[in-house]
C-alpha cells in the first residue's frame, strides 16, 4: 500500500467514526423536535390550559422575561404581556414551541448536509472530486447564512470566513489532486 493510498485509508476511517457522531446529533436534534412537538400537543390537548397558565402567571409562577430570541437578522421576539393582556396565555407559547422545532429541522438540515459530505468522501477515491467539492460549497453557504440569521451577523461573518478558508484550502488541495492525476 502506497503513502497515498494510507493517508487515504486513514482519512476514510476518520470520516466513518465522524459520520457515527453525526448520527449521534441527528438522534438529538430529533430528540429536540419531537419534545417541541409533543410539548405543543400537550399545551393543546389540556383541558383549560389557559386558565391554568393564567392562574399561575398571576401567583408569579409563570414568568416571561428571558423569552425569545434575538442576535441574529431574523429577531423572535413575542410580546407575552399583550396577549396576555387578551387572556390569550397558550398562544406564545405554542410559538416558541414552533420556534425550536423550526431550529431543530435546521439543525438537521446541516448535520445532514455534512454527514453527506462525509459520506461521499468514504465512497469515492478521489477526496477533491467535483461532486464533494459542490457539496462543500453548498454546505458552507447554507451553513453561514442560517448562522447569520438566527445567531448573529457577527457569528454568520465569522463562521463564514472561516469555512472560506477552509474551502480554499480544499480547492489547493483539488488543484494539486488534478495536477498529479495529470503527470500520471
Amino acid at each position: 500500500m502506497s503513502a497515498q493510498e494510507t493517508k487515504l485509508t486513514v482519512i476514510k476511517t476518520r470520516c466513518e467514526k465522524s459520520v457515527k457522531f453525526f448520527v449521534f446529533l441527528k438522534i438529538v436534534a430529533v430528540i429536540g423536535m419531537v419534545c417541541c412537538i409533543l410539548g405543543a400537543i400537550a399545551m393543546v390537548a389540556v383541558p383549560d390550559m389557559n386558565g391554568i397558565m393564567a392562574e399561575q402567571y398571576g401567583a408569579g409562577n409563570l414568568t416571561v422575561d428571558q423569552m425569545g430570541v434575538h442576535g441574529g437578522l431574523i429577531d423572535f421576539d413575542i410580546d407575552y404581556e399583550a396577549y396576555f393582556a387578551k387572556g390569550n396565555y397558550v398562544f406564545p407559547f405554542l410559538c416558541m414551541i414552533g420556534w425550536g422545532a423550526g431550529i431543530s429541522v435546521l439543525i438537521l438540515v446541516i448535520i445532514s448536509m455534512f454527514e453527506k459530505i462525509l459520506k461521499s468522501l468514504i465512497a469515492e477515491e478521489n477526496p477533491f472530486s467535483d461532486n464533494i467539492m459542490k457539496q462543500v460549497r453548498v454546505a458552507f453557504i447554507f451553513s453561514t447564512i442560517v448562522c447569520a440569521l438566527f445567531v448573529g451577523v457577527g457569528c454568520g461573518l465569522l463562521v463564514g470566513l472561516m469555512m472560506w478558508c477552509i474551502y480554499a484550502i480544499l480547492e489547493y488541495g483539488a488543484a494539486l489532486q488534478t495536477e498529479v492525476d495529470e503527470t500520471l
